[in-house]
């Protein structure tokens, strides 16, 4: 089995959950956002957790082919930066978290991500 598969069979059901939470549980999370955002605590630890996962699939999994690899690679890239803007600017974040959580839109745009994304990679990694 090689490192796509592997990698696409833990980010795929985990983004998954997320996304069929954030709409069965969606005025729950969006009130825990409010109270996670209230703490620059919590957003630098956030950071750290985006980032270090990020490190590791982009030093293990650094693949620019046009095929669905890349779509592992480009995620481990999308936490590598949600990782650095979390711990560098977190003061910033709170205020565009702010926005953001106000918007009903927006987050039901994130679940559709992590719903769209989350079926993308189970299905490479299973199937």
């Amino acid at each position: 089995m090689n490192s796509s598969v592997i990698i696409a069979q833990l980010i795929g059901p985990t983004m998954l959950l997320m996304g069929i939470s954030l709409f069965i549980n969606f005025e729950g999370l969006q009130e825990m956002g409010r109270k996670f955002i209230e703490s620059r605590a919590l957003i630098m630890m956030a950071g750290v957790m985006a980032f270090i996962p990020g490190l590791a699939i982009v030093n293990f999994h650094n693949i620019w082919i046009m095929e669905w690899p890349l779509a592992v690679t480009l995620f481990g890239w999308l936490l590598i930066v949600a990782g650095i803007v979390r711990i560098v600017f977190f003061e910033q974040l709170r205020i565009l978290g702010k926005a953001m959580l106000g918007n009903a839109n927006f987050i039901r745009l994130a679940g559709v991500f992590m719903l769209s994304l989350g079926g993308f990679l189970s299905f490479k990694g299973y199937f």
